[in-house]
């Protein structure tokens, strides 16, 4: 029962992605064609990565705006550092370093130096642009092809940016379900001076967060310069609000505590599928940052809405129980 009911709170993005699939079938079958969906799935598997970036965040109740600097900055790295297939063995490994650091020096700002996450982040990010331009130049560089081939590849008939998607997502959830650092990762979030109490190291599971946050986003950087080829400066643009869209859509609360990584997945898809549904009716490109706001502001109302409603049932759990305990 424990395990249904954990699941529950995922369950209505599914049942939204569904509706949404057989709108588009509906009114715009392009949209949902074999070409179409090609199209869409790897960027919605590079959403996810981002996602779950973004959810380790939002379980430590904050939110990272430093989502397009990391992406952006790890593709122009990956496309740059190595000269051939060769030098992926050490290159895609400074990257997810570089990552980690950016996302180490966020936590020391937020964690110990008691920063507000959205200005950590936004000043980082800022930070990271200047650093692109820096590194790069202003130019451009094509990856090397093995990196090509496996973002643009294909396993079992699955493309592999969706296989790297899932097994993250699966992987993420396990860790927070199964291991005594998941667990405490999910009390700190939902309750910062109960866990202290109980003997947790928060500034360093909170720090973690962020590291673990940044390590993703390089990730999503990584496969997604593969799968264009040849990024560009803007390459992680337009990844910050989709992310906490997925986040909020996914069933992870805003107030912190326990994440639904595999919710994130399912939201990263709708989004993306979304978007696709959007351009395909005609709608200028703007109606796509319309449609993501609306999103946030109608699911955070949701939110609000559950989470007052399971407070008044605990409240009328323990009032009665306090009572006895009283007349006892």
């Amino acid at each position: 029962m424990n395990r249904v009911t954990r699941r529950l709170p995922a369950m209505p993005v599914l049942y939204a992605t569904i509706l949404l699939f057989i709108v588009c079938l509906l009114v715009a079958p392009s949209s949902v064609n074999g070409a179409s969906l090609n199209a869409m799935l790897p960027f919605a598997a590079v959403l996810a990565v981002c996602g779950i970036g973004q959810t380790l965040v939002v379980q430590q109740r904050g939110i990272d705006l430093s989502v397009t600097g990391t992406v952006t900055l790890s593709a122009v790295m990956v496309s740059k550092l190595p000269h051939g297939d060769g030098d992926l063995l050490w290159a895609v490994p400074a990257v997810l370093v570089t990552g980690a650091v950016i996302g180490g020096v966020v936590g020391l700002l937020v964690t110990y130096l008691k920063v507000t996450p959205l200005i950590a982040t936004f000043g980082m990010n800022a930070v990271i642009g200047g650093l692109v331009l820096a590194y790069s130049g202003g130019t451009t560089h094509r990856v090397p092809p093995g990196l090509s081939a496996f973002s643009t590849g294909r396993t079992l008939g699955v493309l592999n940016l969706v296989w790297l998607a899932v097994v993250l997502v699966l992987v993420a959830a396990l860790v927070m379900a199964s291991t005594r650092f998941g667990r405490g990762f999910v009390a700190v979030g939902a309750n910062i001076d109960a866990a202290r109490a109980s003997g947790l190291r928060v500034s360093l599971i909170r720090w973690s967060a962020y590291v673990g946050a940044s390590a993703c986003y390089a990730i999503a950087g990584i496969v997604l310069a593969g799968y264009v080829n040849v990024p560009n400066l803007q390459v992680g643009d337009g990844y910050v609000m989709p992310s906490i869209a997925a986040v909020v859509l996914g069933g992870t609360l805003l107030s912190g505590g326990r994440g639904r990584m595999v919710g994130t997945l399912v939201a990263a898809v709708l989004l993306s599928q979304l978007n696709q549904f959007v351009l395909s009716v005609g709608a200028p490109s703007a109606m796509q940052l319309i449609v993501q706001g609306s999103v946030i502001a109608v699911a955070a109302v949701f939110q609000s809405a559950r989470g007052r409603a399971l407070a008044s049932a605990v409240r009328r759990r323990l009032i009665p129980t306090q009572a006895k305990a009283v007349s006892a």
